[in-house]
């Protein structure tokens, strides 16, 4: 998952309306209700989307991605190529953390330091060696090998920047952005704060209270009511209704992001290659969409987002009497039972047709339905047998492929499916370390048609997300990964 303002950005600009009168007259409070609630704050912790929605809003990187692609400085100010393994940055002068203290090149050492011996960060910031200070405000890269996208590495969530003495004092929830955490109760609502002496463009709030709605509908009838400003994951069935309520407004964009059916390769029976082919052709993708999803996706046909990381598609058309026969030559009977890992929403219904589409051919599906927390848990563990998960995709391939597919991935670092061949990760490493983008894209389109070929993990669509809001909300940017700035939040 990245920090990276990348693709289409919508800006939504509310129409005038009445100030909800229950409104405090003195705070600028904007009421956010998402279905799920964010596993762990700390920029170390579980890399998930929920998680790092809010962590957008408290942590900064050294550089971002804008709209157009291009990247700017965030917390560094310059990057210098020293030599092909060796940059050198000069940081911003003027950043406090939100105790208060200065940012300083230790913070970012530190912060890299640590996030090297994450677990989860290992694999992704591979290829860097050693972070040196040079001074106060001049820090100093050295890479393994010469890497192409170290600055979109270096724009990435594995790259936040936290408080060295506030981390090291056992508070790792202090950053330098826009927002500072004021407070957390568990399962029910989280407070940010606009941080007053942030450096950069300042909140136009004072306060974001993020509650948790985990049904749709009800998230959808509190912004109806004005309890809720903002509502996230909203279901595309709703979009007309939106449409026709003067109060409400409704923004939707693909995001760049790839939702997919998982196999954990090394456990039984789905080691067996040809039963994933199997299951590959005896999905109905499109009515996966139309049922669970109401059409708010796009059919995938790489794990990648397009045009970067391959250049051949892949669509897998379902074919049911050729999944029954390689079902057959898998050597495992009709009427075998597996399980299938899901979460409550739209997976669940995902799940549902997956179960439907696998009876056809004589597999019968088992779901399992577990709340975010036990899910994460289960994915880190690489202990889930079949799954659907999702990935915020890198506008980078080396910033997926290598978490999809590396060895050295297993587990917390995005492997979740255990999966490992030195052929691939031969593939990646040269792919990683290749300069020509020619060659570079080469050895891409070779990884891209290994994943595809063995099925390790079966893309199922590029989403579209889904956001209403009232109209008191008059402007707000809503980046395409879901990630949004909400300093730029403006209410009436």
């Amino acid at each position: 998952m990245v920090k990276i303002i990348l693709g289409i950005m919508v800006l939504f600009l509310g129409a005038c309306g009445a100030k909800d009168s229950t409104r405090d007259n003195e705070e600028k409070i904007v009421n956010i209700a998402v279905p799920i609630e964010i596993v762990d704050l700390d920029p170390f912790g579980v890399q998930d989307v929920h998680s790092m929605r809010v962590r957008d809003q408290v942590f900064e990187t050294l550089f971002a991605v804008n709209s157009s692609g291009q990247i700017i400085p965030e917390l560094a100010l310059s990057f210098t190529n020293i030599n092909d393994t060796t940059i050198q940055m000069t940081l911003r002068s003027n950043v406090l953390f939100h105790d208060g203290e200065k940012f300083t090149a230790e913070d970012v050492k530190y912060s890299f330091d640590r996030a090297l011996e994450t677990a989860s960060h290992q694999s992704i910031l591979d290829p860097v060696k050693v972070v040196t200070v040079v001074s106060p405000y001049v820090i100093r890269i050295t890479l393994k090998d010469p890497y192409a996208p170290i600055q979109m590495l270096l724009s990435s969530s594995v790259a936040f920047i936290v408080s060295k003495k506030a981390a090291e004092a056992g508070n790792p929830q202090i950053g330098t952005g826009p927002f500072t955490l004021s407070e957390w109760n568990k399962g029910q609502n989280l407070i940010l704060e606009k941080f007053y002496d942030y450096w950069g463009e300042k909140a136009k709030v004072d306060k974001i209270n993020l509650k948790i709605v985990p049904e749709a509908l009800v998230r959808m009838i509190a912004v109806e009511t004005g309890e809720i400003d903002i509502a996230y994951d909203i279901d595309y069935i709703e979009k007309q209704r939106v449409l026709d309520t003067p109060e409400l407004r409704f923004g939707e964009a693909t995001i760049p992001r790839i939702e997919y059916l998982g196999f954990q390769t090394s456990k039984y029976p789905f080691d067996n290659i040809l039963l994933r082919q199997a299951i590959s052709y005896a999905l109905d993708i499109p009515g996966i969409l139309n049922t669970a999803l109401s059409g708010a996706g796009e059919q995938a046909y790489s794990l990648s987002i397009p045009g970067i990381g391959h250049t051949k598609a892949s669509l897998v058309q379902q074919d049911k009497e050729k999944a029954k026969q390689l079902l057959k030559e898998s050597g495992l009977p009709v009427g075998t039972k597996i399980s299938i890992l899901a979460i409550e929403g739209v997976r669940k219904g995902m799940a549902e047709v997956i179960q439907a589409n696998l009876k056809e051919i004589g597999i019968d599906l088992e779901i399992n339905i577990v709340e975010w927390a036990k899910y994460a848990q289960q994915m880190y563990a690489v202990d889930t047998g079949m799954f659907l998960g999702g990935w915020g995709n890198e506008p980078d391939a080396d910033l997926f492929y290598s978490v999809f597919f590396n060895t050295a991935s297993k587990g917390p670092g995005g492997n979740f499916t255990g999966y490992s061949d030195i052929d691939m990760d031969i593939l990646l490493e040269k792919a990683r370390k290749e300069q020509d983008t020619i060659k570079r894209q080469e050895y891409y389109d070779q990884i891209h048609n290994k994943s595809i070929e063995e099925r390790v993990m079966i893309p199922l669509y590029y989403p579209i997300n889904t956001i209403v809001y009232r109209t008191n909300i008059k402007q707000m940017r809503f980046d395409t990964y879901g990630l949004n700035d909400w300093n730029t939040i403006e209410m009436e």
